[in-house]
């Protein structure tokens, strides 16, 4: 087993993991209000990858924790994507081009939803990593 935190454990592992992955479900319905017209506030405002809840914990413990299974990578690559898109979005939304925008969350859906596949693979490879031998 290979962590750069040696204290940390499979339970606190997980749980860091899939508490993030809650914060990105969170923050999709918070960016679904924004397309769909509603007040969101600046919880649905663009921010730079390292910069929202998930990212915060991603390039720090996350990477700490998890950089060793190849699925954090393209996890890394997807949620960057999933950014520029959504930043693409806003500036349609401020820009009234909403049927473009809307065009535009569907394909952030596909990058989102791979994302989550992303999660839940590394998920998986830290459950079987922790099996004993």
């Amino acid at each position: 087993m290979f962590f750069a935190r040696q204290d940390m454990d499979k339970d606190t592992v997980l749980l860091e993991l899939r508490d993030a992955k809650l914060a990105l479900i969170r923050w999709r319905q918070y960016a679904q209000g924004l397309i769909n017209g509603m007040s969101v506030g600046s919880r649905a405002t663009p921010v730079e990858p390292h910069e929202c809840v998930f990212g915060k914990w991603f390039h720090s413990t996350g990477k700490e924790q998890l950089s060793h299974i190849p699925h954090y990578h393209a996890a890394n690559e997807s949620h960057a994507v999933m950014h520029r898109i959504h930043d693409h979005i806003h500036q349609l939304m401020q820009s009234d081009q909403i049927e473009h925008a809307q065009q535009q969350w569907k394909h952030l859906i596909e990058v989102y939803h791979k994302l989550l596949d992303e999660l839940a693979a590394m998920e998986h490879h830290l459950s079987a990593e922790f099996q004993p031998a």
